[in-house]
């Protein structure tokens, strides 16, 4: 016995409802003195015995209702198999269902052609031939079908955004042969893209059939096909993100269109574009058109931006006209940057390179500021995101507890080291856990940056501070000079980044709380070396700073694993919810599994929108296989001789012999179930109404 909804079994757990109400119903005795008769309490024992079997009886009955209530909903049925004896020939039908196959010009439909080629192969066969159908891109695959069957199934065949895939095609005309214990024969109608022609020059095996034949779905007029093969972020700078498309002319007429950019459904953008036919040798088929697009900087929590590049008006294949892609942009935060020094001059180099450091994209939320040693105010790092010393005196010593307070709350704290570094103030931060080295003595002589070091470590957590340290030490550190330096005891949790030829390091990092603090083994200003004067200063600052602003894409094609970012609430609550609902592109509802702070669904075969279906919206886009639309009509001769070379007719074998096939047949059982429970109900009204009695 099989059930088609299997789920529906797990309310026989209703059972345990009767049960405890009987156990909860017993009756509770209470002794009450009376007169010694012997004969009525044989009479009341008799009747107590039998009222336990009554009231057994009825759960039992109660019990089986439930069980029966629950199979019923789901779809009782036995397979039945039978044995039939067949004789005739034995068809495969090889059928293209990638998306190529939407191609349309006109009346002239490319799905229509290979339904109705196909229908015209299924009329011919014999009433006793067996047919076998297999759809060459989303694999499904119809067996032992007779012609009124097969003719059915074929007009219900549509593209899927997939592309063909030829080697599970072959695989599965090998199990046939093998199971039937014959060869068949086999028919394959495509249209044969350069997708299609590609694989068949790749496959090197053969398989022997015993006959061979295809068919070219193809057009009486010049194809016309123009498609959006791709879009990216090129750059987000200055409030506008500016979006890079390549279009491509894939068939053979020149194409005038109008490309427009949404964002959201609006229209941001248009530009007319000209592009030559896809077989022309001048290399204007292909060409590349750049967006600017409104980021909304401004924002005050995360955004997802829903882009859609695409023609304003449809061409042969309608499914890649227009590429989805979303832009991911995390919260906007401005940074706060506190420059602490003993005067101006001191905080020029630094203030200079920040400043720099502003002008690039992604760097203009930095908020400058600075202060001088002797104003120091331990308000100030409730308004700071990141604070630079310019050294290291008594100043900050006797405020260790408010700079500790300030790390753990997520702040980072820079520490230069001057020529005039008080030690003993050193000392009382690095026994703190502020700072993640001790200064001891200071040398007065110069030092090099050892980049060959193999100590030379980067943190693994951070990517781009890891980067940025490999391009600072990679191009300029090797050109610092340092005049003098001091030699350092580094902490147990401490990490030296950056190392000198001898003595100890440059840069010294450790993480207190939810913070870090830096230690520079060298001046803010040129008094100890010419860090701050080098080439190499900004890009010290964007390690210092760390990266402000970033973004992630999210396009697909058709078919690969689909990723969607997780908003903080999913992330929070993980443990308790690892799966979150969104939105096929048709429209269905799918669960994604929450990992590495992604939502991850399963969709295959489908183009347009995903959505996640909890606030905050976010979207990734799916789009068409790229060459999929290159509607090239193939070469008759080189596509035969391809074939012919896989495919290896034997003409000679034959296939009409009796075979003996198991045909099966599902019969559903709800009737008799709900005999039986009308049954059930109907005894427990009368045992129960026996009770009462």
């Amino acid at each position: 016995m099989t059930f088609t909804s299997i789920i529906f079994l797990f309310g026989t757990i209703a059972i345990a409802g009767p049960i405890l109400a009987h156990l909860l119903a017993r009756p509770r005795f209470k002794r009450i003195p009376f007169t010694m008769l012997r004969f009525l309490e044989i009479g009341q024992k008799e009747a107590q015995a039998k009222r336990n079997l009554r009231n057994f009886l009825i759960l039992l009955l109660r019990c089986l209702i439930i069980a029966l209530l629950a199979m019923l909903f789901a779809g009782p049925g036995i397979n039945k198999t039978t044995e039939v004896e067949k004789k005739g020939e034995i068809h495969f039908l090889a059928l293209d269902d990638s998306m190529s196959m939407a191609y349309a010009d006109g009346d002239q439909n490319a799905i229509e052609q290979m339904q109705k080629l196909a229908q015209e192969y299924i009329e011919k066969t014999s009433l006793e031939d067996t047919i076998y159908i297999y759809a060459l891109a989303s694999g499904k695959k119809w067996d032992e079908l007779d012609k009124s069957t097969a003719t059915e199934i074929v007009k219900k065949i549509e593209p899927i955004a997939k592309k063909v895939n030829l080697s599970p095609c072959i695989a599965e005309i090998q199990t046939i042969q093998k199971e039937l214990d014959t060869l068949v024969d086999v028919m394959i109608i495509s249209d044969f893209t350069l997708q299609v022609q590609k694989q068949l020059v790749e496959l090197s095996d053969s398989i022997e059939v015993k006959t061979f034949k295809s068919k070219i779905v193809s057009f009486d007029n010049p194809t016309s096909n123009a498609a959006v093969i791709n879009a990216c972020v090129d750059s987000i700078a200055k409030g506008n993100m500016t979006i890079k498309a390549t279009i491509e002319n894939l068939g053979q007429i020149e194409q005038k269109r109008e490309i427009v950019a949404k964002v959201d459904g609006h229209i941001h953008a248009r530009k007319n574009i000209r592009l030559a036919p896809g077989d022309s040798q001048n290399n204007q088929s292909q060409q590349t058109v750049l967006f600017e697009i409104p980021t909304q900087t401004n924002q005050s929590g995360a955004v997802c931006l829903p882009v859609e590049i695409g023609f304003s008006s449809p061409d042969g294949i309608k499914a890649d006209d227009t590429y989805y892609l979303s832009v991911y942009l995390p919260e906007f935060k401005n940074v706060s940057v506190l420059i602490v020094g003993t005067d101006h001059r001191q905080l020029f180099l630094l203030q200079s390179a920040l400043k720099t450091l502003k002008q690039k994209p992604g760097y203009e939320n930095l908020l400058i500021s600075t202060m001088l040693q002797n104003e120091f105010n331990v308000n100030a790092l409730n308004q700071s995101d990141i604070v630079i010393l310019g050294g290291i005196n008594s100043v900050y010593s006797q405020h260790h507890q408010k700079l500790k307070n300030f790390l753990n709350q997520g702040g980072k704290l820079v520490s230069f080291l001057s020529d005039e570094t008080n030690i003993q103030a050193c000392t009382k931060l690095f026994n703190e856990g502020i700072i993640p080295a001790e200064p001891r003595q200071y040398i007065s002589r110069q030092n090099f940056i050892n980049t060959n070091s193999s100590a030379l470590l980067y943190q693994p957590d951070n990517a781009h501070q890891s980067d940025t340290l490999g391009i600072l030490t990679n191009s300029y550190l090797s050109r610092i000079i340092t005049k003098s330096y001091f030699t350092c005891t580094l902490s147990p949790d401490g990490i030296c980044l950056i190392e000198f030829a001898q003595d100890g390091g440059l840069l010294y990092s450790k993480e207190v709380g939810k913070g870090q603090s830096l230690l520079i083994n060298t001046s803010i200003d040129d008094s100890m070396g010419t860090m701050m004067k080098s080439a190499g200063s900004v890009v010290f600052c964007r390690y210092i700073v760390g990266k402000q602003k970033q973004y992630e894409q999210f396009g697909y094609e058709s078919g690969e694993t689909v990723s969607l970012p997780a908003s903080e609430f999913e992330i929070r609550n993980i443990t308790t919810a690892p799966a979150s609902w969104v939105q096929s592109p048709t429209g269905a509802k799918l669960e994604a599994t929450i990992n590495a702070n992604k939502l991850w669904p399963v969709i295959d075969g489908e183009i347009g929108w995903v959505k996640a279906l909890a606030n905050p919206a976010r979207y990734a886009g799916l789009n068409m296989p790229q060459g999929e639309g290159n509607v090239e009509p193939a070469n008759p001769e080189q596509l035969n001789e391809n074939l012919n070379r896989i495919f290896a007719a034997n003409a000679d074998s034959t296939n009409d012999k009796a075979r003996i096939i198991k045909k099966g047949q599902y019969r559903p059982l709800y009737k008799w179930f709900a005999w039986a429970l009308i049954v059930l109900i109907i005894a427990e009204a009368m045992v129960a109404n026996r009770i009462k009695r």
